[in-house]
């Protein structure tokens, strides 16, 4: 069983440790169970907001304006191409059912596996990007795209 809490300020974690958290861990320690007791920084899904902004501006921007060789792109070409460039691939290993052999394959990394902050960042590379190969994005942040 697991207990988990979310902090925001002092005062209030002091109200969920002491009226939430100790109570519970107390009652576990009584009845015989050990615990392990966990900290770390909350890092927030990544927002609606940031996924409408990369794809809504950056990739579609991308799409319209950059020329590769008198050519241009989907949006949906550019992202898996930035996908491809910053994100890469990982090898991953598993064991074959059948044949009880260990298997590498690549398997892509996806935007969906990054948090807030690594979101933020890959949004960053993908425009750096962008504006090397001449594009100009009609919003610069995505903490101001609604």
């Amino acid at each position: 069983m697991n207990h988990i809490v979310v902090m925001h300020d002092p005062a209030q974690g002091h109200d969920v440790m002491s009226k939430s958290f100790w109570p519970w861990a107390k009652q576990m320690l009584l009845a015989g169970h050990k615990l392990v007791v966990k900290g770390e920084e909350l890092e927030d899904a990544k927002s609606i907001q940031q996924r409408k902004y990369l794809h809504g501006v950056i990739f579609k921007e991308m799409a319209e304006q950059i020329r590769v060789e008198g050519k241009t792109f989907a949006a949906k070409v550019w992202k898996e191409h930035c996908r491809e460039k910053f994100l890469g691939a990982r090898w991953v290993s598993n064991l074959d059912p059948i044949t009880g052999k260990k298997r590498r394959r690549k398997d892509r990394v996806s935007s969906e596996d990054l948090g807030i902050r690594a979101y933020s960042a890959y949004i960053e590379q993908c425009t750096a990007y962008g504006i090397e190969l001449g594009a100009s994005f009609s919003v610069r942040d995505w903490e101001e795209y609604r």
